[in-house]
């Protein structure tokens, strides 16, 4: 299903990131040692929905998602585009539900929010979601809604 999805592109390896990045990484996140994947019932239904990110041989490093639906198929989507710099830095993990609002939408924003499809200023989960960035950088977070995939940028 993936190779059909993004023709190119394969799950991200450990080999992909740099001893000093995995470091950084684990030091974030000791509970989980595999940074490239998160797992989460972000719909409420029972089974655990994936996110990923898949690279190909530019470095071109996308975040995906796959969703279980009731246990009977998968919805693949693309989360985020995280570049042509590969995936060494990158994270994601499993986000708890709670009240959130944009980093963008705060008074200590570094500038203005803008408007983008499926942003939002704020945001109350009763389910997970995901948390996914890169070091010393831009942290997002994503939210099915039981409709669409949404998210809020939680740090700039």
């Amino acid at each position: 299903m993936l190779p059909k999805a993004f023709p190119g592109y394969r799950l991200a390896h450990i080999s992909d990131y740099s001893k000093a990045n995995m470091d950084l990484l684990k030091k974030r996140n000791s509970e989980d040692p595999c940074v490239g994947v998160a797992s989460a019932d972000v719909d409420g239904d029972g089974f655990l929905d994936y996110a990923f990110f898949l690279t190909n041989k530019s470095r071109h490093t996308l975040l995906v998602t796959a969703r279980n639906v009731s246990g009977t198929s998968w919805e693949i989507s693309k989360l985020d585009d995280f570049g042509k710099d590969g995936c060494s830095g990158s994270y994601v993990e499993m986000l708890k539900p709670g009240q959130y609002r944009d980093w963008f939408d705060t008074d200590r924003a570094p500038s203005a929010y803008i408007p983008e499809p499926g942003r939002v200023r704020r945001y109350a989960s009763r389910q997970n979601g995901f948390l996914a960035g890169n070091i010393e950088s831009s942290i997002v977070a994503f939210f099915f809604n039981g409709k669409r995939w949404v998210h809020l940028w939680l740090s700039d």
